[in-house]
């Protein structure tokens, strides 16, 4: 019985059309997902699952160690713990079973060559055996992944998938994540520092539609969260003609795992469904004119990618910037910043100059022989020098600089080997 069912699925699964949906930032991409949940031919998990990313982390774990990970540690844990979420929906009320989960993950993910595809269906088929709702006569997986990780391996794996990404206006994406930035979980970040996470934030996530920017026009759809907001069914009826299935006025009714889902982003509260509450500039009670020349200029070729009007002349110079935003901040805002730049997927664009990363390590190198002639000790300075060598290494260059830094984590740390301290560093570097 068991052997049929998993065949069954299986077979099903592959015939499925399959959807993918990207979002780029804070743009909407939850309750677009909450716009499909209810569909009764739809397979889906009613929440971001980062599958390739999670597979990577678990695919050397024994089967239960696998299921016990996605049940109590993946972003599905809300779901298995009831959990009502600050941002991905309420699930209080939701009905599924741990233990019939790992049961049946188990059954499936051993039956099949254990890869990406083989866990992607796993999850599915032993999410849709927790929840009771089996579904024979489902023709489409629904898959809210969220960020660009994920991408290449998805599109050498469905070749024939659609894909949906909502977009919204940058600014507005920024100054949301501002916000949530600065109210996080009742924590103070400052607002330099709030500003500068956002800002290099929202350029990431921009830059990640690079990889499906080349399918056919028939595949890839870009979706505006404004445009979603203000006509939501005459831009889920498009939706739906375009990835294949039929409308119905339930695609219309927003529900997270059945409950209806309730906006909780800090600047959108409460808002249930479409709202064209959303659409208001918010930003401009807060963000000075010059301010938004400046975000203008940064996220310039996103703003004329997706056709978003401008406030200002988009024309802030590069030094400018720097000196308006960074250059008057302290040497850590600065090895920070650098860091966050070094990691964006156009580095280029970030606002780095060429004197400030001979000035930086100039200063540093000075600590670090002030730090061995003076024989100071404290867990502060540690992060702090730790920090710097990761950023050493991403500049990749002055090799006699990078021996001294490991020379002195040699010094410095004492009862911590530094062979550790170098393998699993984001508890030793500067946080928040």
């Amino acid at each position: 019985m068991y052997n049929d069912r998993i065949n069954e699925f299986s077979d099903r699964f592959d015939r499925a059309r399959k959807v993918f949906l990207l979002t780029l930032g804070p743009a909407g991409s939850t309750f677009l997902q909450s716009c499909f949940d209810s569909n009764p031919h739809i397979l889906m998990v009613p929440t971001v699952f980062k599958a390739n990313d999670i597979f990577n982390k678990i695919k050397n774990m024994s089967t239960g160690d696998m299921a016990s990970f996605i049940s109590d540690k993946s972003t599905l844990k809300y779901i298995f713990h009831n959990k009502k979420t600050l941002k991905l929906g309420d699930f209080s009320k939701y009905q599924i079973s741990r233990n019939v989960f790992s049961e049946e993950f188990g059954k499936y993910w051993k039956r099949g060559v254990r890869n990406e595809k083989r866990f992607l269906e796993s999850v599915h088929y032993a999410f849709m055996m927790a929840t009771g709702k089996i579904l024979y006569d489902f023709n489409t997986i629904f898959v809210h992944f969220h960020t660009g990780q994920d991408v290449p391996q998805l599109l050498n794996d469905y070749p024939d998938a659609k894909w949906l990404s909502i977009v919204r206006n940058p600014i507005a994406m920024f100054y949301s994540n501002f916000v949530r930035y600065k109210t996080y979980r009742g924590r103070s970040f400052g607002y330099d520092y709030c500003w500068m996470k956002a800002l290099l934030s929202i350029r990431g996530t921009m830059n990640y539609t690079t990889n499906i920017s080349e399918l056919e026009k028939d595949r890839h759809f870009i979706i505006k969260n404004e445009e979603l907001n203000n006509n939501p069914e005459g831009v889920i009826k498009d939706i739906a003609k375009k990835i294949g299935i039929d409308f119905d006025d339930n695609l219309l009714s927003s529900t997270i795992g059945g409950v209806p889902y309730v906006s909780t982003s800090p600047l959108n509260k409460g808002i249930r469904g479409a709202s064209k509450k959303i659409m208001e500039p918010k930003h401009k009670k807060e963000l000075s004119e010059k301010d938004i020349l400046y975000l203008e200029t940064f996220y310039k070729k996103d703003l004329e990618i997706y056709r978003y009007n401008f406030e200002s002349r988009a024309d802030f110079n590069k030094e400018h910037m720097y000196r308006y935003k960074i250059g008057n901040k302290s040497l850590l805002y600065k090895i920070k910043f650098i860091i966050r730049c070094l990691g964006q997927p156009n580095n280029d664009e970030m606002l780095l100059l060429d004197d400030d990363r001979t000035v930086l390590q100039a200063i540093i190198e000075r600590h670090i022989i002030l730090k061995k002639i003076s024989k100071m000790s404290g867990d502060g300075f540690i992060k702090v020098l730790l920090t710097v060598y990761f950023l050493i290494n991403s500049i990749k260059i002055n090799k006699k600089l990078r021996k001294d830094v490991n020379a002195n984590i040699k010094i410095i740390t004492m009862d911590k080997k530094p062979k550790d301290i170098i393998q699993s560093p984001s508890k030793y570097l500067v946080s928040a």
